[in-house]
C-alpha cells in the first residue's frame, strides 16, 4: 500500500487514450495531458520555439510567426533523425513538467491518484517517471479509420504516423493494465471502471 500513484497512460495513436483521460476526469481522477505541455512549450516567443526554429528553420512557421505543426509533421513523420532531434528537444521539458505536476498533485492532497497522459511516453523513456503504466491499444485498422476521419492526409501519411510509433504488439509489453479499445463505448468505459477500482485498491485511502 502506499500514499499516492502515479499512473501514465499510453498507447497507439489514434487508439483513443484522449477517451480514456476524459472518463477518467469525468471521475474525479486528476489528469493531465502531455500534448497540451507541448503545446504551451512552443507557445510564440517561447524560449523552446525558438530551439525548434534553429533546428528546422522558420519554415516551420506559420504567418503569425506560431508553430505550424502540419508542416513540423511532414518533416518528422518521414524522417527517423529529424523526429530524434525534435524529440531531443521536447521529451526533456515535457517530462519535468509532469514530474512537477505530479508533485502538485501530491502535495495538495486531493486526490490520491494521478494520471498523465502521453503518446511517446514508452518510447521516449518517460514510463520509468510512473508507478502504474496503463496501455489503451485496439486494432491497427481502427487507427487507420479513426486517423483517416479526423484528419486529412494522404494514405502515405497514415502509414507513416503509424510506423513513427512502437508497434502496439511491443507496447502492451510495457503495461501493468491494458485497455481494449476495440469495442463500443459502454465496453470502455466498464474497463476503465475495473481499472480504477483496481488501482484505489493499491493505496491508502
Amino acid at each position: 500500500m502506499t500514499e499516492f500513484i502515479s499512473v501514465g497512460l499510453t498507447g497507439g495513436i489514434a487508439s483513443g487514450k484522449s477517451t480514456v483521460a476524459d472518463i477518467l476526469r469525468i471521475k474525479g481522477i486528476p489528469v493531465l495531458d502531455a500534448d497540451q505541455i507541448s503545446r504551451d512549450l512552443v507557445s510564440s516567443g517561447s524560449e523552446t520555439l525558438s530551439e525548434i526554429v534553429n533546428e528546422f528553420s522558420d519554415s516551420v512557421l506559420d504567418k503569425s510567426g506560431n508553430l505550424d505543426r502540419g508542416k513540423l509533421g511532414e518533416i518528422i513523420f518521414s524522417n527517423t533523425e529529424q523526429r530524434e532531434k525534435l524529440n531531443n528537444i521536447m521529451h526533456p521539458k515535457i517530462q519535468e513538467e509532469q514530474k512537477k505536476w505530479l508533485q502538485k498533485i501530491c502535495s495538495e492532497g486531493k486526490s490520491k491518484i494521478a494520471v498523465v497522459e502521453a503518446a511517446l511516453m514508452i518510447e521516449s523513456g518517460g514510463y520509468k517517471n510512473f508507478d502504474f503504466i496503463v496501455v489503451v491499444k485496439c486494432s491497427e485498422k481502427n487507427q487507420y479509420e479513426r486517423i483517416r476521419k479526423r484528419n486529412e492526409l494522404s494514405e502515405d501519411s497514415i502509414k507513416a504516423r503509424l510506423d513513427s510509433q512502437m508497434a502496439m504488439s511491443k507496447k502492451i509489453n510495457y503495461a501493468n493494465w491494458v485497455i481494449d479499445n476495440s469495442g463500443d463505448l459502454n465496453s470502455l468505459e466498464s474497463q476503465i471502471l475495473i481499472l480504477i477500482k483496481k488501482i484505489f485498491s493499491m493505496v491508502k485511502l
